[in-house]
């Protein structure tokens, strides 16, 4: 006899499962968001801090992109580990806190450290879906939960263009 597909140590129900996707879709909207963002107000940032083109690209690449793929390999250990949803919460926390302390930067330095803050809150949320859907859902119902989750990249890119076209504006 086959067990109820929904039957599993983190979730039970398919309302419950269907919400999990729901919070992850938001996760990769609000993250992509807040990678868009940042990249479309270069000049204004490069103008109020005065940067050079090198620290820019120092912000755009090493602060996010660097930290961002080191971070993998602890939180990949950590989503194994540790309980998933915490992970994830902690993640969300973490890049919210530092979005929100980029605000009060005054320095290079700052700035910088700022993102990476934000860069490794935000590295939770690749593996932590992975590995919330291979337990909320069973293996015929993983691809349509992924492309539905995947969708927020681009919607958050589309969010953020239409966003960020106004602050430029602004």
């Amino acid at each position: 006899m086959l067990a109820h597909p929904f039957k599993n140590k983190h979730l039970s129900t398919p309302k419950q499962a269907r919400n999990a996707v729901l919070i992850l879709t938001l996760a990769n909207i609000l993250a992509f968001i807040d990678r868009q963002i940042p990249a479309m107000l270069i000049a204004p940032i490069k103008q109020d801090f005065s940067l050079s083109d090198s620290q820019i690209a120092v912000l755009g690449g090493a602060a996010f992109s660097l930290f961002y793929a080191l971070m993998a390999l602890p939180i990949g250990y950590a989503v194994d580990h540790i309980k998933r949803t915490r992970v994830l919460g902690t993640g969300i926390f973490l890049w919210s806190f530092m979005t929100v302390s980029a605000i009060f930067t005054n320095t290079f330095s700052q700035l910088f450290g700022a993102r990476i803050g934000v860069s490794a809150g935000e590295a939770v949320v690749a593996p932590t879906t992975v590995s919330l859907i291979g337990d909320y859902y069973p293996t015929n119902k993983r691809g349509t939960s992924m492309a539905i989750i995947t969708s927020g990249v681009y919607l958050g890119i589309g969010i953020s263009l239409m966003g960020g076209g106004y602050l430029i504006d602004y």
